[in-house]
C-alpha cells in the first residue's frame, strides 16, 4: 500500500495526513481513507482534476513516471531506443503486463491511449503536433515517428499529472470529449464499480495479476507494491465529522485537514501528525487580473509587489509556521527549475514609500485633466457659443452682454423687420400687442448698434403657467 500513501501525499496542500498505526489483523487487510474531495468523474483523460488523478493512479499504470528527483524512469516500459536524427523512438514492453480483465498489455493498447490523452493535455497537443505515425512492431513493441526531433517526449510521457494512463484500446477509442465507461486499468488496484457510491463512498479491490517493478519505490515510479486487498475512500465533507471519525477509530487516514482541527488530535497519542508529508508542498498563487483596473497598469501591479508581505498570506491560510514556508520563486522551490530571478520586490523588505507614488501620478488608467481641460461634449458646447470662456465667469461675447448666465442663443432674423399680421395666430390683438412690443424692442437694439437676441432656457413651472393665462405680457 505504500503506493496509495505516496501518492496522496504528493499533492497535499497546507493540511496534514493524520496516519494511526494499523495493526495488523487475520484476514484480509482494509485502509479507511477519507479523500480531500468526492470523487465523481473516473476518466483521468476527460478532467485534471486532483482527486481523478489520485484515483487514476490506483488504477491505471503508465509507460513512463517521475521519480522524487523529478526525473522519467520506464514503469511499463522495459526499454527503448532512439533513431540517429532523434525522430523515431521504439519502445519494448516489460513481461507479464496485463489489465484487470486478464488480458495482455499490447502496443496497440498503448497506442490508443497516447492518442486519446494527446487530444486533451497541453504537454500532449504539443507532441502530437511532431508525431508523423505511431505504428506496432510486434506483440511487445511499438514505434512512435516524428516529423521533427521532440527532445522532451519522454517527458511527456513521465508526466506527473495529467499522465498518459494506459487502458484498453477499446476503451481508449473513446470520443476524447466524451467521458469512458469502461474501468478496467492496468494498476496494482481495480474499482468495484458494484460498490461505488458517490457522494460517499469508492472501493478498491487488490489486483493480484499485477507485476510491480523490481525498482524501490520513489514517488510515482519504482515498484508499486499493494500492501491491502481492499482501500475505501469514504468521502467527508464535514470537518468535524470527520475529526470524530478519526479520534473514534472508524476511519484510518485522513488526506487533507483544516490546521484549525490540529488542536483536537493533541492529547489522542493514537493518530500520528505528519505536518511535512510531501518535502515540496504545493505552491499558492495569486494572479492579477491584467485586463481590468486597476491592475492593467504596470505601475500599479510594482506597487502592490512592495507592498504585500506573503507570510501574512500563509500565517492567514496555514496558521502555525511548522505547517507553511516562503517561496518566491515562479516555479516550485527545492526543484530544478526554481530561481530567485526577478524576485528582488516581492522577497525584500516592505517599503511602502515605493508602493506609494507622489501624489501627482495616478496609478489607474482614468486620464488626469489638466488645467483648462474640457471634457469632448464640453468643448463642443463652447465652441457653439462661439467663445473659449465660460458664460457667466469672463468676457463674453458682445452680442451677450447683460445677459447672465445663458444656455443658449439662437438669432430671430424675422423681429428685426415688422411681422405679417396674416399670419396664422397672430390675428387675436393680445398677440398682436406682443408682436408690437418685440419689434419696438428690436429698433431700439439696432439704435444702439447690437443684434437681436431671444435667449431660450429654462423657466419654472410657475412662469409657464403665468405664461399661459396671459399670452401677452412680458417676453
Amino acid at each position: 500500500m505504500r503506493r496509495l500513501i505516496r501518492s496522496g501525499i504528493l499533492l497535499a496542500a497546507l493540511g496534514a495526513f493524520f496516519t494511526p498505526p494499523l495493526a495488523a489483523a487475520d484476514g484480509p487487510k482494509t485502509l479507511r481513507f477519507i479523500p480531500q474531495a468526492d470523487l465523481r468523474i473516473l476518466d483521468p483523460v476527460w478532467t485534471s482534476a486532483y482527486i481523478t488523478q489520485h484515483h487514476a493512479y490506483l488504477v491505471y499504470d503508465t509507460l513512463f513516471a517521475l521519480d522524487e528527483h523529478m526525473k522519467p524512469q520506464p514503469q511499463m516500459i522495459d526499454h527503448w531506443t532512439v533513431s540517429d536524427d532523434k525522430r523515431a523512438y521504439t519502445f519494448t514492453l516489460r513481461d507479464g503486463l496485463k489489465f484487470h480483465d486478464g488480458l495482455p498489455v499490447l502496443p496497440a493498447d498503448c497506442i490508443a491511449s497516447i492518442a486519446r490523452w494527446g487530444k486533451r493535455d497541453v504537454f500532449g497537443q504539443k507532441l502530437m503536433e511532431t508525431v508523423e505515425a505511431m505504428t506496432p512492431i510486434d506483440d511487445k513493441s511499438f514505434k512512435i515517428s516524428l516529423k521533427q526531433p521532440f527532445p522532451l517526449i519522454i517527458d511527456a510521457l513521465a508526466k506527473l499529472h495529467g499522465s498518459a494512463f494506459i487502458m484498453p484500446e477499446r476503451v481508449a477509442k473513446t470520443d476524447a470529449d466524451k467521458q469512458i465507461t469502461d474501468f478496467t486499468g492496468s494498476g496494482p488496484f481495480k474499482l468495484v464499480k458494484e460498490e461505488w457510491e458517490p457522494g460517499h463512498k469508492v472501493v478498491y479491490a487488490k489486483f493480484a495479476d499485477y507485476l510491480p517493478r523490481g525498482e524501490k519505490a520513489s514517488w510515482v515510479a519504482g515498484g508499486k507494491v499493494a500492501k491491502f486487498d481492499r482501500v475505501e475512500w469514504i468521502y467527508i465533507p464535514d470537518s468535524a465529522t470527520a475529526a470524530a471519525a478519526l479520534n473514534n477509530g472508524e476511519v484510518d487516514w485522513w488526506e487533507l485537514v483544516p490546521t484549525e482541527l490540529l488542536p483536537v488530535f493533541a492529547a489522542n497519542k493514537s493518530v500520528i501528525v505528519n505536518k511535512k508529508p510531501d518535502p515540496l508542498g504545493t505552491l499558492g498563487l495569486l494572479r492579477f487580473n491584467q485586463l481590468q483596473p486597476p491592475f492593467n497598469n504596470e505601475k500599479m501591479r510594482q506597487a502592490f509587489l512592495y507592498a504585500v508581505d506573503q507570510r501574512e498570506y500563509m500565517a492567514a491560510v496555514a496558521g502555525d509556521p511548522e505547517n507553511w514556508r516562503t517561496c518566491y520563486s515562479f516555479f516550485t522551490c527545492g526543484t530544478a527549475l526554481a530561481n530567485d530571478a526577478g524576485t528582488g520586490a516581492i522577497a525584500g523588505k516592505r517599503d511602502l514609500e515605493k508602493a506609494s507614488p507622489p501624489r501627482p501620478e495616478r496609478l489607474c488608467d482614468r486620464p488626469r485633466r489638466e488645467p483648462g481641460h474640457r471634457r469632448p461634449h464640453a468643448q463642443a458646447r463652447a465652441e457653439r457659443r462661439g467663445g473659449d470662456q465660460r458664460l457667466g465667469h469672463a468676457a463674453r461675447p458682445p452680442h451677450l452682454q447683460g445677459a447672465g448666465r445663458q444656455r443658449r442663443v439662437e438669432r430671430i432674423p424675422h423681429l428685426d423687420r415688422r411681422p405679417r399680421h396674416d399670419r396664422p395666430g397672430t390675428e387675436h390683438p393680445i398677440a398682436r400687442q406682443r408682436a408690437r412690443r418685440l419689434v419696438r424692442l428690436a429698433e431700439r437694439r439696432q439704435a444702439r448698434g447690437l443684434a437681436r437676441g431671444v435667449v431660450r432656457g429654462t423657466r419654472s413651472r410657475r412662469a409657464k403657467d403665468h405664461r399661459g393665462q396671459y399670452p401677452g405680457r412680458g417676453l
